[in-house]
C-alpha cells in the first residue's frame, strides 16, 4: 500500500566509473536533509531461480489438452531446446507416456517431433513436459500436424489404378468388338447390294418378256 513516505534512500547513475567512485568516497558521511548519508556501490536483483519460472508456468489440464485436437491427431511438439537435442533424448522424455511410433528432431532449429500410438499417450506427455526443464531449456509442448494416413492414401491410389485399369480394359475390348462388327456390316452391305443387282436383273426380263 502507497503512504507518500519516503523510504530513505535513491539511486544515482553516472556515466563512468570514476566519476561514480569519487561520490561514493566524498559523499560518505555527508549530512544531507539532516541526516547523515552511507554510499555504495548499488546491486543488481538476482534473477529468478529456474524453479520459480517452472512454477510460473501455466500448468495445462489432460481434459483441456485431450480435446484441443482430432482424436485421430497423436503427434506432440517439444521446443525450446537450444543444444543437446538428440533422438535418444526424446525417447528418454516421452517414452514413460505411451509407445512411441515416430520421432523427428531438427537440433539446428530446437525443436523436435514425437508421434504416440494414441491420442491419450499425446496428450499426456503434453501436460507432463510441457513447462519442465531439457538439459537446461524450459520446454514448450503442444499439438502438433496431423501425420497424413498414409495408408488410406495408398489405398485410393490402389483404387485409382484399378478403375483406370478396367477403363483400359473395356476401352480394348469395344476395339476388338467393333473390327469383326465393322467386318459384318461391310459383309451385309456387299450382300444388299448383290442382292439388289439381282432384283434388277429379274425386272430387266420381266420387263423385256
Amino acid at each position: 500500500m502507497a503512504t507518500g513516505k519516503s523510504k530513505g534512500y535513491g539511486f544515482v547513475s553516472f556515466y563512468n566509473k570514476l566519476d561514480a567512485e569519487n561520490a561514493i568516497v566524498h559523499m560518505g558521511g555527508q549530512w544531507l536533509g539532516g541526516r547523515q548519508i552511507r554510499t555504495n556501490w548499488a546491486t543488481r536483483k538476482p534473477p529468478a531461480p529456474k524453479s520459480t519460472q517452472e512454477n510460473n508456468t501455466k500448468q495445462l489440464r489432460f481434459e483441456d489438452v485431450v480435446n484441443q485436437s482430432s482424436p485421430k491427431n497423436c503427434t506432440v511438439y517439444c521446443g525450446g531446446i537450444a543444444s543437446g537435442l538428440t533422438d535418444q533424448l526424446m525417447r528418454q522424455t516421452f517414452s514413460p507416456f505411451g509407445q512411441i511410433m515416430e520421432i523427428r528432431v531438427f537440433p539446428e532449429k530446437g525443436y523436435s517431433f514425437v508421434r504416440f500410438s494414441t491420442h491419450e499417450s499425446a496428450a499426456h506427455a503434453i501436460v507432463s513436459v510441457n513447462g519442465t526443464t531439457i538439459e537446461g531449456h524450459v520446454v514448450k509442448c503442444y499439438w502438433g500436424k496431423e501425420s497424413p494416413d498414409m495408408t488410406k492414401n495408398f489405398q485410393q491410389v490402389i483404387r485409382f489404378f484399378i478403375a483406370l485399369f478396367k477403363v483400359s480394359i473395356l476401352h480394348i475390348y469395344i476395339k476388338a468388338l467393333e473390327t469383326p462388327f465393322k467386318r459384318k456390316q461391310s459383309k451385309v452391305k456387299n450382300n444388299n447390294k448383290k442382292a439388289f443387282s439381282c432384283f434388277q436383273l429379274i425386272l430387266l426380263m420381266l420387263f423385256q418378256k
